[in-house]
C-alpha cells in the first residue's frame, strides 16, 4: 500500500515559505507544529539553504532528538548537518569551541544531583543558621529547598547588588517593616495597646528578612565549593556564556553570525536566561532571521522559570514580527474544541485578548479536521455522584457499552482496540 503524502494546509504552507524576518508561529495542540517545522527546515535545504547556518534551539534533550531523527529519516544525511540544541547543550559546546574564552579550570564537569545535595550539606554546616529553624532538629531538612532556591538565583542572573536591594525595596520585607513599625508607634502614643497580630506580623517580616540574607550567604558559599571542586551547572554554563557576549560584543558577534536562520521551538517555555540567549543572538545578528514557535495556553514550566510574558516580549522587542495561527486541529472533535475553548478564552492574560497586539489579528480557536475523529463527536457530559463507588460503577459500566457497541474505536485490522479509550483522574490512588 503506497503512503498517503499529508500536504500542509494554508497557514502551515505560509510558516514554511516565509523565511526572512521574524516570524512567530503560535501553535495549539495536534495542530502539526513539529510537521510545520520539518517542513519549513526541508524547504530551506531544497532552496540551497547551507545546513550548518540553521540554529535549532528547544527545550528538552528528547526533543531535540526527536527534530533530529525526524529531519535525518526525511532528508538524509544533509540534515544532520543542521545544528539542534537545547539551551544547555548549545552553552557548552560554546564553552568548549572557545575554551580561550572562559576563566574555567581543566576537567571542570556538570555537578549532579548528588553532589548538590553533598555540597549543599557541607554549607549548611559551616553558614551560621538561626532563622532557618527545622522541624524535629533535623539541621538538613531544608537541603533540597536551599538547592532549589539558589538554581531559581541562576537562572535569574541576580548580582548580590539587585539581591540586597530586592529586599530593601520587596513591598512585603523592608518597606513593611517600616510601615508597621511607624503604625504601631503612632498607635501607641494614642495609647492603643492592642498590637499583638502587629508585633507578631512584625517578627515575621524580620525573620523573613534574615531568612533571605541567610539564603544569599548559603549561595556564595555553595558557589565557591563549585568552584573548588570544579563543577559547575546548567544554569552556569548559560551564565558564563551571557557574561562573555556582554563582555565581548566581537565574540558575541562571531558566534552569533554563524548562522543566518535562528528556529526556536516551544518558546513559551524558556525561562529567563535562555531567552537572553535568543535575543543576544539575534541582536547580534546580520540577517535577522528569527522563527519562534509556541502557544502562552501551554506553559507548564513556570516552576522551572518560564514566563507568561516571554511570547508578549518577544513581539514588544520585535514590532514587525508576522504571527501565523495554526487553527486546524487533527487530534480532538469539535465539542473538545469548543469546551477548551471557552473554558481558556476566560483568562484575560492570553495574548489572543492582549488588545496591545490586536493589530497581529491573533485567533487561537481551533476547528476540528480530522475526518476519522468527527463523526464520533459527542457533547461533554458533566455527571455528579452521591459517592466514589457510583462514580466508579458508572465509568466502568459506560465503557461496557461502548465496547459492546458498534462505536468501539478499532485498529487498522477491524479488531476493538480498547487502548483508545482512557480514563483520567486527579489523583493515582482513584484510578
Amino acid at each position: 500500500m503506497s503512503n498517503v503524502v499529508i500536504k500542509p494546509n494554508e497557514m502551515q504552507q505560509k510558516a514554511i515559505d516565509i523565511l526572512k524576518g521574524q516570524v512567530m508561529l503560535l501553535a495549539g495542540p495536534g495542530t502539526g507544529k513539529t510537521f510545520t517545522v520539518i517542513h519549513r527546515i526541508e524547504k530551506m535545504l531544497a532552496d540551497g539553504i547551507d545546513p550548518s547556518s540553521i540554529l535549532c534551539l528547544t527545550y528538552s534533550d528528547a526533543a531535540a532528538n526527536e527534530m533530529r531523527q525526524r529531519l535525518i529519516k526525511k532528508m538524509g544525511v544533509i540534515a544532520s548537518s543542521v545544528d539542534i540544541y537545547t539551551y544547555h547543550s548549545f552553552c557548552n559546546d560554546i564553552i568548549k569551541t572557545y575554551p580561550s574564552q572562559f576563566d574555567l579550570s581543566v576537567g571542570v564537569r556538570v555537578i549532579t544531583d548528588t553532589e548538590k545535595i553533598t555540597l549543599m550539606k557541607e554549607c549548611i554546616d559551616e553558614v551560621p543558621l538561626q532563622f532557618f529553624v527545622a522541624p524535629r532538629g533535623d539541621r538538613y531538612y531544608f537541603t533540597k529547598s536551599f538547592v532549589g532556591h539558589i538554581e531559581k538565583l541562576k537562572s535569574k542572573r541576580i548580582t548580590k547588588e539587585d539581591y540586597f536591594e530586592c529586599i530593601q525595596t520587596n513591598p512585603t520585607l523592608v518597606p513593611r517593616l517600616k510601615e508597621l513599625e511607624s503604625e504601631i508607634y503612632e498607635r501607641e502614643q494614642r495609647g492603643e495597646t492592642r498590637n499583638k497580630g502587629r508585633y507578631q506580623e512584625l517578627e515575621k517580616i524580620k525573620s523573613n528578612i534574615e531568612r533571605a540574607k541567610e539564603l544569599w550567604a548559603l549561595y556564595e558559599a555553595y558557589s565557591e565549593k563549585m568552584i573548588n571542586n570544579n563543577l559547575i551547572d546548567f544554569s552556569d554554563m548559560i551564565n558564563f556564556v551571557l557574561d562573555e557576549f556582554d563582555k565581548d560584543i566581537p565574540f558575541l558577534t562571531e558566534v552569533s553570525n554563524k548562522y543566518k536562520y535562528f528556529l526556536v521551538d516551544e518558546y513559551q517555555d524558556t525561562n529567563q536566561l535562555q531567552n537572553a540567549i535568543i535575543f543576544s543572538l539575534v541582536d547580534a545578528n546580520k540577517e535577522k532571521n528569527v522563527f519562534v514557535v509556541g502557544d502562552d495556553d501551554q506553559i507548564i514550566y513556570g516552576f522551572q522559570g518560564a514566563r507568561i510574558d516571554t511570547i508578549e516580549n518577544f513581539l514588544i522587542k520585535y514590532p514587525e514580527t508576522q504571527v501565523i495561527c495554526l487553527q486546524e486541529n487533527n487530534r480532538s472533535t469539535q465539542s473538545i474544541l469548543d469546551f477548551s475553548y471557552a473554558v481558556i478564552s476566560q483568562d484575560e492574560k492570553r495574548l489572543e485578548n492582549n488588545q496591545t497586539f490586536k493589530d497581529k489579528h491573533i485567533s487561537k480557536r481551533l476547528t476540528a479536521k480530522n475526518l476519522k475523529i468527527i463523526p464520533f463527536d459527542k457533547k461533554i457530559r458533566m455527571l455528579h455522584f452521591g459517592e466514589s463507588l457510583q462514580e466508579i460503577n458508572h465509568i466502568v459500566d459506560d465503557i461496557k457499552a461502548l465496547v459492546d457497541s458498534d462505536n468501539c474505536p478499532k485498529n487498522d485490522d477491524g479488531e476493538k482496540d480498547l487502548s483508545k479509550i482512557s480514563i483520567i483522574a486527579k489523583k493515582r490512588a482513584e484510578l
